[in-house]
């Protein structure tokens, strides 16, 4: 028998608690019960150590008999408390076991500055919700408790360490009333078609000037994960791009949100709603791609614009970015879902081109002189029409002394109108000078 359950521990007044601990320092949770021990969350805000100061870790600790077979799953809510944020598989760092096997966690579970960046500490409480899972044929619980629940914790169904429940809880894909608008909001909606699942996502950066002034080039504010197509979505901002080609830009991605989640193909396009551009700079084209279950292609990049463009904003200082996505289910047909251009085929008018070229005189490169009347003309077109201009092209390609191409007509009995009607023929098939 599988024994699952999921506990939120809030850590409230974080800023003030993470501001005076250094690398090491570590912030607990209230302890909670599950399958007869005692458990509590540990998140160090500074660092495990001074090497991986820019993250935060997470781990959680069985204080009670060491419990080496069990599974785990972490994540960071939004300030609702009610959608993850960051979870196990967006951390940096694989997971980790220390002391002996009674602590498991991950050591760069989120980068700091966008974890405050993002819309996680809402009231400046940070909510943890950690899911536990324990094959019970395996690990027995102990005969006795080693400890002893308060009359408060046994009303509550939980060992203190918040709201417990059997299921892990879903989130709605709708936002739109969140309260934590300071901070980033998100919304989205989602419909069901015979070959796709359509949805929108839209993130909202208030504050966003402060925000792209403390986060670096590579760091990102993230939306709340929302579920399209069986599979859970999140976007990510880099105010100050997402690499050093990128720095003068903001750069939008769209990536999968957990791990374990079969491959999946999706197309996608990003918006700026808040930023309106008479040539669609505002919009992204269309792309299709397919999402592996793996890091290396767990994200993809969706819209870049010059972060001066982006400075025409509303004057309340927020980026409005929406992303609207079809996730394919099984495999999904050749054409794009979006109309393919038209490509217009040109007519079939070359003789027409070249006499418009012959008169407008455009991109000429030779000259000739007859009867004192020079004709501007195209070596190329004429040395593929006629035998006689082609051998007075090579002439001139191979002597060093004439760049300009001009040749001078000596035959007395070739008159300037009679060469003015020569040159319109060899734009036609009946020439054969």
């Amino acid at each position: 028998m599988l024994w699952t359950k999921t506990f939120d521990c809030p850590f409230p007044k974080y800023s003030k608690a993470a501001a005076r601990l250094p690398a090491g320092g570590v912030l607990k949770s209230k302890p909670f019960d599950f399958h007869g021990r005692s458990w509590r969350i540990k998140v160090y805000p500074a660092g495990l150590s001074p090497d991986t100061g820019d993250f935060v870790a997470v781990f959680v600790k069985c204080r009670t008999e060491a419990f080496g077979r069990f599974e785990l799953t972490v994540a960071i809510l939004d300030g609702t408390g009610r959608y993850t944020v960051f979870d196990d598989a967006t951390a940096r760092s694989t997971l980790a076991v220390r002391e002996h096997g009674h602590s498991k966690g991950y050591i760069e579970f989120a980068r700091r500055r966008e974890m405050e960046a993002s819309s996680c500490l809402h009231t400046d409480s940070l909510t943890v919700r950690c899911t536990l899972r324990v094959d019970a044929m395996v690990v027995s619980k102990p005969s006795a408790f080693p400890w002893r629940l308060t009359a408060r914790n046994r009303k509550a169904g939980s060992g203190g360490g918040g709201v417990a429940t059997d299921v892990p809880t879903t989130s709605s894909v709708s936002e739109s009333s969140a309260p934590y608008m300071d901070a980033g909001a998100s919304s989205s909606t989602s419909t069901r078609a015979t070959e796709i699942v359509s949805g929108s996502h839209t993130l909202t950066i208030a504050s966003f000037s402060a925000k792209k002034a403390s986060l670096q080039c590579g760091e990102c504010v993230r939306s709340a994960q929302f579920r399209v197509g069986e599979s859970n979505w999140y976007i990510k901002v880099y105010p100050n791009g997402h690499d050093d080609g990128s720095r003068d830009s903001v750069s939008c991605f769209l990536a999968r949100g957990k791990s374990g989640e079969p491959e999946t193909t999706a197309e996608f396009t990003f918006e700026v709603l808040n930023f309106a551009d008479a040539e669609g700079n505002n919009k992204s084209a269309k792309a299709r791609v397919t999402f592996a279950n793996d890091a290396g292609n767990s994200e993809h990049l969706g819209l870049q614009r010059a972060a001066a463009d982006l400075q025409q904003m509303s004057s309340d200082d927020r980026l409005v970015v929406r992303c609207r996505l079809g996730v394919f289910r099984g495999k999904p047909p050749s054409p794009l879902l979006a109309e393919q251009p038209t490509i217009t085929v040109p007519p079939d008018d070359l003789p027409a081109a070249f006499l418009w070229l012959l008169n407008s005189k455009e991109c000429s490169d030779i000259t000739y002189e007859v009867g004192g009347t020079p004709f501007r003309a195209h070596s190329c077109v004429l040395a593929a029409r006629s035998r006689v201009f082609r051998q007075q092209v090579r002439e001139l390609n191979d002597r060093q002394d004439n760049l300009w191409r001009y040749i001078q007509n000596e035959d007395e009995e070739m008159t300037a109108n009679a060469f003015k009607a020569l040159l319109p023929s060899c734009t036609r098939t009946s020439c054969r000078t």
